[in-house]
């Protein structure tokens, strides 16, 4: 990011920064420590980094960054000396059970030296490797576990599956997918069917679901997290879910949009039309 210090307030902080003779610098993203006023320092994306992203997005090419599902801490001068080692890199503090970095073999304690041959400098630059690494689907970690060199390969084509339409080649139909797991709808999972986090745009958010929501059962099914994993969407489905007020409701998941499908809504307003309350 560009840090700067433009004067960048609640309301306007997605606006444009330009230089004195108004060309085009960056996109204005927040402000620093994360208060509601500003103290003097802002961040853009650069007008490079946008040049390249934008595109990607109107085309809907641009890929999802994996969810690695580990914890990390860099590798500063006083872990380095605690760890006996040479400061630099980022140490792996928690591994989800089941994630992507368990079953590339990834485990807490693990300092990550390297990505693909470039050795990891500054704890920010481990992001812009895996990125450039999403092209080949996979990256190559070079580890130091317990004194020994390992080199550990990262795959990312579980994490490819989306909730949208497969893409053909330019100019043709795109293929109707067979099927869904709901956790490709964009949200998490979390324990008894909770739904730990929504993503913006996505199937699951306008299918009515919101954060926190518990899905508990489906065609008289009951569900757990594990039974909710392992479900595969084939058509339209209608399932029960609790809000975070203890209140029920039915919520439409159609992937495929076949119906006029529900809205999303929320403890202080409902959009869903066709909810009416007594």
């Amino acid at each position: 990011m560009l840090q700067h210090d433009a004067a960048v307030n609640p309301g306007s902080s997605g606006g444009p920064l330009v230089d004195a003779e108004g060309r085009l610098v960056g996109m204005n993203v927040m402000i620093a420590d994360g208060s509601r006023m500003f103290v003097g320092i802002a961040y853009a994306i650069s007008g490079e980094d946008l040049a390249r992203i934008v595109p990607l997005l109107i085309a809907e090419e641009l890929m999802p960054f994996p969810k690695m599902e580990f914890r990390m801490r860099p590798v500063d001068r006083m872990i380095a000396a605690a760890l006996g080692v040479s400061a630099g890199g980022i140490l792996i503090e928690d591994v989800t059970v089941g994630g992507m970095a368990e079953r590339a073999g990834l485990k807490p304690g693990d300092v990550v030296l390297a990505v693909d041959g470039v050795v990891i400098e500054e704890p920010g630059e481990f992001a812009f490797l895996i990125e450039a690494a999403q092209a080949r689907g996979e990256a190559d970690l070079a580890i130091l576990r317990q004194g020994q060199a390992v080199l550990v390969t990262v795959g990312f084509g579980a994490h490819a599956e989306t909730g949208l339409l497969e893409r053909n080649a330019p100019g043709s139909v795109a293929a109707r997918k067979a099927s869904y797991r709901i956790e490709s709808l964009g949200l998490e999972l979390g324990t008894a069917g909770r739904i730990d986090r929504l993503y913006e745009n996505s199937p699951a958010l306008w299918a009515g679901l919101v954060e926190g929501d518990r899905i508990l059962s489906g065609k008289g099914v009951g569900y757990d997290t594990p039974a909710l994993r392992a479900l595969e969407l084939t058509e339209p489905a209608i399932v029960l879910v609790q809000g975070r007020n203890g209140r029920t409701r039915h919520v439409v998941i159609d992937p495929w949009n076949t119906a006029a499908g529900l809205r999303p809504v929320g403890d202080a307003n409902v959009l869903d039309p066709a909810v009416v309350v007594f």
